[in-house]
């Protein structure tokens, strides 16, 4: 998701900036530990040190996510899925 996608389905398009962005920002982290969650159940140590020398080494979050993708599961599908279901959580938070 783009953080355009992000804010528009938050549904704050009209905030100012600063606040869009640490929306997005508090998503995207809230997104990627529940996605470490799920995929720590499939991870080996061995996945685990390569993806903590990523880090290390300064690899995006995206690039992470591609390797996961081609070594382990498809963490895209996965991303996804969680940032569509927390979408769902935090509306339902609003009613």
């Amino acid at each position: 998701m783009t953080d355009q996608d992000i804010i528009v389905a938050l549904g704050i398009e009209a905030a100012d900036d600063e606040l869009k962005q640490a929306c997005v920002n508090n998503f995207r982290v809230t997104t990627h530990a529940r996605l470490m969650n799920v995929l720590g159940e499939l991870l080996t140590d061995g996945d685990m040190d390569h993806l903590e020398d990523m880090e290390r080494a300064g690899a995006t979050t995206e690039q992470m996510i591609n390797w996961l993708s081609q070594n382990v599961a498809n963490a895209e599908d996965m991303y996804q899925a969680l940032a569509e279901d927390y979408i769902a959580e935090l509306e339902e938070r609003l009613q």
